[in-house]
Parts: structure tokens; C-alpha cells; sequence
């Protein structure tokens, strides 16, 4: 059955299910996913839905029998490339790979398994007039037509454009499934022609249930349920790669440590600038994760410095003492360090230059760090 296989979201599935059952289905739908928690399987698995009468094939969890479905030559797929040359012929495979292992990945995930590069993708014109001319071709089933466009807010602003009029004059039993994870970059007129469903942040015992499920041991579940923050692509990633959260954990309080030292010791001044040097030539993905890492890190400490330990979740793969460092973290500083890692997270994602970006990032670091708490 469908949803089936979906890590949370009862709410919003119960929603969409509600609208099927009521033929109530609008042509044209916006799912904004901000905490990357579902809205890519959620539009695949309604997709299927939609699909399921004009479709012989029993819509059983195989994988294999999943991949087929995907590949109904009644759904169409939209997402960003690598450049406004490419088409979405040329990248299917690699499409259904992700979707296989990755459905719940972000759209810098997508890139990275292409090898992209450095470049931040986008959907061009050129790819919403190819759609436009699939879907007025005759629907294969007899019936109805699905597109998911994944990645929405990679339109360029000619492909919003020719997206909305697509919209505005859709073929009949056309549907639209539109994802994106930023609501403010998706063309204001294409959204009032959508209805609009939010993916709210998955909560606490959901994530719970499913590393339950998969087998995570208890005393680990409490400290990545944190880290997620509300994300299911986190909550996975976290789950399945505890060496790389080892690795997140050793880059922190490495800054942290040298940022306390620096401006006392030469020494750790130099190895500091050899620290962000580093960082700075890890890929784009590894950059975001350390600074969502060093988020929830900071958040763990002011919980202890302003005296709410008994809420915090904190645990050390590399039995770091967070206590003999939360009063490190007071009201003279968190802020700053805040808005520096949010900051710091913008330009990341707008492929800002990673040596320079973090070698400004280690020296405020310095500065913050080092900034006394008055009484």
C-alpha cells in the first residue's frame, strides 16, 4: 500500500488521502519542506496513488517493483541540473538511483551524487518547455498525467514563468506535484495558482520509532534525535553514518578549543588558520553538516550554562565534558555565535568560497569565545 514505507507525516497523509477519497484532488499542488521530512516520498507514494486504477502492477514496497512504477510513462520528472544546457533525459538513471537510497536527501545531496561540482543547479525554460510538450502528448494509461517537480526553488525566473502558464492552462487530467524547501523563492503568482501544504519538522517520537526500528541503541537515540532537528534527512543521515557524525564532533571542539587558545598562544593561532584551511576543502555537504552539527552543539551548551541540563540530550562519541565548556556559552555571546553559523550556512549554500568563509569563521569564533560574561 501506499505511504506505507513514510517516516511520520500521519497529519498530512491523512490530508491527501481525505482529498483522493473525496475526488477532491487540485491539479496543481506546492508541498514546502523546509526540514527535508518527507515531501519528495510523500509526492512519489501520491503519485502512485493517482496512478494506482490505470495501472496493472500491484503496488507492493519491492524495490524493484517501486523503480518500475517510477518509471510509468505517465509520470514526469522535473528537478534542478547541473546547468541550463542539460536535459532531464540525460540524468533518469542517476534519478532512480537516488530515489532508491536517497529520496529523503536534499536537493545539494542530488547535486553531489550527479558530481556537480560546485555548481548550485537550476531548472531552466528549457526544461518546463520540454514538459509542456510531454504532457500534451496523449496520456499512455488513457488517463491521468502526474509531474513532480522536485527542487522548486532552482527555477529560474523564465521557468517559473512558462511553469505558471503551464499551470494556468493545464492539460486535461494533468497533476502537478511541486516540492520545494524554501517557500520565499518560489514565484508568488505560481503559488496562489497551488494549493499550498506544509511538511511540518517530523517530531521526537517519530524519529524515535524509527531508529527503533532500524536498531539504533537507546543511549545514542536521545543526542541524534536532537541533532536532527526536526529533519528526517538528518535523523537518517545521522543513523547511518556514525563515523561522519565522529568526524563532525572532532572538527567542533577542535575549533572550539583552538578559538579559546588562539588569542593566548601562537601556536594555536597557526593551527586554527591549518583547521579552517581544512574545512574549507571539504565538498559543499560536509560544510553544511558541520555547521548544523556545531548548531545543535552550541544549543546543548547554553541548555547547561543556563542551568536546563535536565533537558538536554547531549552525547559524545569522543567523551567530550560539555559541562567544564558551557560556561563558555552566556548571554554576551550566543547570539553572536548563532548568527554567525547561520550566516555562515547562507553562504555556503550561495557557494561561497570555503577557506575564506571558514578562516572568517575561526577568527570570530576567537573573538566570541573569548568575550567574558559580566555579572
Amino acid at each position: 500500500m501506499v505511504f506505507k514505507n513514510i517516516i511520520g507525516q500521519k497529519d498530512t497523509i491523512k490530508r491527501i488521502n481525505l482529498l483522493f477519497e473525496k475526488n477532491q484532488v487540485p491539479h496543481s499542488q506546492i508541498f514546502i519542506d523546509e526540514f527535508s521530512s518527507g515531501g519528495l516520498p510523500i509526492a512519489l507514494d501520491f503519485s502512485l496513488l493517482l496512478l494506482k486504477d490505470q495501472n496493472n502492477t500491484n503496488l507492493n514496497e519491492k524495490s524493484e517493483i517501486k523503480r518500475t512504477l517510477y518509471e510509468h510513462p505517465d509520470l514526469n520528472f522535473v528537478f534542478p541540473l547541473p546547468d541550463s544546457k542539460s536535459k532531464i533525459s540525460q540524468y533518469l538513471n542517476f534519478w532512480f538511483e537516488f530515489l532508491s537510497t536517497k529520496k529523503y536527501h536534499p536537493v545539494e545531496d542530488w547535486l553531489s551524487h550527479i558530481d556537480s561540482g560546485n555548481k548550485q543547479g537550476n531548472i531552466s525554460v528549457e526544461v518546463i518547455k520540454q514538459l509542456n510538450e510531454s504532457l500534451r502528448l496523449k496520456s499512455y494509461s488513457g488517463g491521468k498525467k502526474i509531474c513532480i517537480i522536485w527542487g522548486a526553488e532552482k527555477l529560474s525566473e523564465l521557468a517559473s514563468n512558462k511553469l505558471l502558464k503551464l499551470i494556468e492552462e493545464p492539460p486535461s487530467l494533468t497533476y502537478f506535484l511541486i516540492i520545494s524547501n524554501d517557500e520565499k523563492k518560489i514565484l508568488q503568482t505560481l503559488k496562489s495558482r497551488c494549493q499550498i501544504i506544509r511538511i511540518p519538522p517530523i517530531k521526537n517520537e517519530e524519529i524515535k520509532g524509527f531508529y527503533n526500528k532500524i536498531g539504533i541503541e537507546n543511549d545514542k537515540q536521545e543526542f541524534l534525535i536532537n541533532a536532527s532537528m526536526g529533519s528526517t534527512s538528518k535523523a537518517i543521515k545521522l543513523s547511518k553514518n556514525e563515523k561522519n557524525t565522529l568526524k563532525l564532533e572532532e572538527m567542533v571542539i577542535k575549533c572550539l578549543r583552538l578559538s579559546f587558545s588562539a588569542s593566548k598562544s601562537n601556536e594555536a593561532f597557526v593551527n586554527l588558520m591549518i583547521w579552517a584551511d581544512d574545512i574549507g576543502s571539504w565538498n559543499r555537504t560536509l560544510q553544511l553538516s558541520f555547521l548544523q552539527y556545531a548548531s545543535s552543539f552550541i544549543r546543548e551548551a547554553m541548555l547547561i550554562s543556563y542551568g536546563s541540563e535536565k533537558i538536554t540530550t547531549f552525547y559524545s562519541l569522543l567523551n567530550f565534558n560539555i559541562k567544564k565548556f558551557a560556561p563558555f556559552i552566556h548571554s554576551k555571546n550566543i547570539e553572536e555565535i548563532f548568527n554567525l553559523i547561520d550566516n555562515s550556512y547562507s553562504l555556503i549554500e550561495r557557494n561561497a568560497n570555503g577557506k575564506i568563509l571558514f578562516t572568517d569563521f575561526s577568527l570570530k569564533m576567537v573573538k566570541f569565545l573569548n568575550t567574558k560574561e559580566i555579572n
